[in-house]
């Protein structure tokens, strides 16, 4: 490839950086603060659709027929058959109540972007406007994924590949911003990146009765309590330390009183895993230990175990490659390697169907201090043009690589 040839496919060199990137961030900023004031709950984005589709059809982006909330869309710029990269961006918000001490607040009493979505989407939304308006230099064909129901089961993400969101797509990539890696970073994993997300809820019954009589009923308290220490054992005694496994019994509840023993007693929990074996020997293990608590007691046992998310696990090579997409592309940020987190994320489900990688933006630091999922979470959006920077870079490199 001669350096003329090069230079005119190049999406975002330094020079269209330095000219473009006030607009960019202008446009990205205006996008975040509008979907942060009007989030919506998981299955309920139908506004945040609306605002999205009308701003892609604005830029003349084909839109996809996907049935419920989210936007699928699609740049062509190569024939059928020809490769295709997608962009994912989430679009939920939770049932957080927000600090209104914050610049940009919620509109919404108790509802919140308390994990960053609304920075996804805007991210995605400029990455869309820039790539529309380059079309000439574009070697490959862009899907852009505005996905709803990321923060819960039923995955929003399940449903988009069942729904065949990934059709025709080679590769797909994601990103997240976060506030444990530090701003100026872009965290990089080749291989396990987040953790599965299952979910347990045990309920055992018996006869309850009075506390002085005892020998008359089934002590679910005592039973409920060997079990949660039951399960701890399994991640210190059964599992391979070298493998991650985390067993967290959340909420314990046995209505009895001081003096009455409890006829029913429920235990809840979630199960991490970053390794599918590990995630599927828990279940069994979860299963053996409750069974095994029912029986020495006596008490009835009920074991609803609901698999969520699978882990995220990177392919090795598309990591690699957003890793040389984000040294070469974004300016202002350092690429490092990071650890895997056991948080959970349903981008898994499409990297169990195409090889990709999922990447997290640092944002950490003064403004983006306090944990996602908490009112005080906020996005520090200067971190909001390395998400653009990154995207754009993907898209370029894919087209030198597959164009």
């Amino acid at each position: 490839m001669t350096q003329d040839t090069e230079s005119s496919s190049l999406l975002l060199s330094a020079a269209d950086f330095r000219e473009a990137a006030p607009h960019l961030e202008k446009q990205a900023i205006a996008h975040r603060r509008h979907l942060h004031r009007h989030p919506e709950l998981s299955g309920e984005e139908h506004e945040t659709t609306r605002y999205i589709a009308d701003r892609l059809s604005r830029l003349g982006i084909r839109l996809l027929d996907i049935d419920g909330p989210g936007v699928v869309a699609q740049i062509d710029r190569v024939p059928v058959g020809g490769p295709v990269v997608a962009l994912r961006a989430d679009i939920d918000a939770l049932p957080v109540p927000e600090d209104d001490s914050k610049p940009t607040v919620s509109e919404r009493p108790g509802v919140s972007h308390a994990c960053g979505h609304d920075g996804h989407a805007a991210i995605l939304l400029t990455v869309a406007e820039w790539v529309s308006s380059h079309t000439d230099r574009l070697r490959t064909s862009v899907r852009f994924i505005f996905q709803s129901s990321e923060e819960q089961i039923p995955s929003g993400a399940e449903r988009l590949v069942r729904l065949g969101a990934l059709d025709e797509v080679d590769h797909i990539f994601g990103l997240h911003v976060w506030h444990e890696v530090a701003k100026g970073e872009v965290g990089v994993v080749e291989g396990p990146m987040m953790a599965s997300t299952d979910d347990f809820d045990i309920t055992l019954t018996g006869p309850g009765g009075h506390g002085a009589m005892p020998q008359d009923s089934i002590d679910l308290i005592v039973t409920a309590a060997r079990l949660v220490t039951d399960l701890q054992t399994i991640v210190a005694r059964k599992q391979d330390p070298l493998q991650p496994l985390v067993i967290t019994t959340g909420h314990l509840e046995a209505p009895g009183n001081h003096n009455v023993l409890p006829s029913r007693a429920l235990l809840q929990g979630t199960v991490r895993a970053l390794d599918p074996d590990t995630r599927d020997h828990a279940q069994r293990w979860i299963t053996e230990a409750a069974d095994t608590a029912a029986a020495q007691s006596g008490a009835g046992i009920d074991l609803f175990y609901q698999r969520g998310t699978p882990p995220v696990i990177n392919d090795p090579a598309a990591a690699a490659f957003v890793r040389a997409a984000a040294e070469r592309h974004c300016h202002d940020a350092v690429v490092t390697s990071i650890r895997p987190v056991m948080g959970g994320e349903d981008f898994s489900f499409y990297l169990e169907q195409r090889p990709g990688a999922f990447v997290f933006v640092g944002m950490g630091g003064p403004v983006s201090r306090h944990a996602h999922h908490t009112p005080r979470f906020d996005i520090d959006e200067d971190v909001l043009m390395t998400g653009v920077e990154l995207m754009v870079g993907i898209i370029d490199e894919y087209g030198r690589e597959h164009g």
